[in-house]
């Protein structure tokens, strides 16, 4: 009968902190989403332009609990539930990161006057070395915690790090290809940095113009 009782009870244990991890996950997912949310549109201004980095991590979160789902079938591999909810952190912190720094190149390719195609492959040329080396850095960093003495931390580094991986493949991979599809789209309701009518056109030709005006004035006097 004892025995019956302790079995009953460490059932119910499991499955609330089941429930727990559960929505302490939907709940921190959320959060983090609606944040990123605000941030991007107060810094781009433009819904299609916010979107790409968030739909980029969005995706990446997706495979990346896939695929620690598909470990935890390996014998040995275990994976805390706290993991989870730290990796989708770290997803969506890093990861916009990541597609921040190559959106802004793309900006500042494209007000230099060059085509939208081509800003994209420029960008990735020139940012994606950083990308590596800084996300390179992490998942190392992550990786080494896997020879902690803690289970949790042993099985969270490599975790969170194998996750940050897909997320530097997503804005490598996916976020250019986000940005060549919608063109001068993305930055709706503004144009696009260096076409006609845009901030940033206006400004390089003011500039220009000033350039041309001091050189005028040197050559007269």
């Amino acid at each position: 009968r004892h025995t019956r009782y302790w079995r009953d009870w460490s059932s119910d244990v499991c499955s609330s902190d089941l429930r727990v991890s559960t929505n302490s996950l939907e709940n921190t997912t959320l959060a983090t989403v609606l944040l990123v949310i605000v941030i991007l549109l107060w810094v781009y201004r433009a819904p299609l332009l916010a979107m790409v980095p968030l739909l980029t991590i969005a995706i990446a979160v997706y495979v990346a609990l896939q695929s620690l789902a598909l470990l935890t079938l390996i014998p040995g591999f275990k994976l805390a539930s706290a993991s989870q909810i730290f990796a989708v952190v770290m997803l969506y912190g890093a990861g916009t990161d990541y597609c921040l720094f190559l959106v802004s190149r793309y900006r500042e390719e494209l007000a230099e006057g060059r085509p939208l195609g081509f800003s994209v492959e420029r960008s990735v040329d020139n940012v994606g070395h950083a990308l590596a080396a800084s996300a390179g850095t992490v998942i190392c960093g992550l990786g080494l915690m896997g020879t902690a003495d803690f289970a949790k931390v042993r099985s969270g580094g490599p975790a969170i790090a194998l996750s940050l991986l897909v997320a530097f493949l997503a804005s490598l991979t996916l976020t250019p290809s986000l940005l060549k599809i919608l063109g001068g789209l993305a930055f709706w309701p503004g144009k696009a940095p260096g076409r006609p009518g845009s901030h940033f056109s206006s400004g390089r030709r003011e500039s220009e113009e000033e350039d041309l005006d001091r050189k005028s004035t040197r050559l007269n006097s």
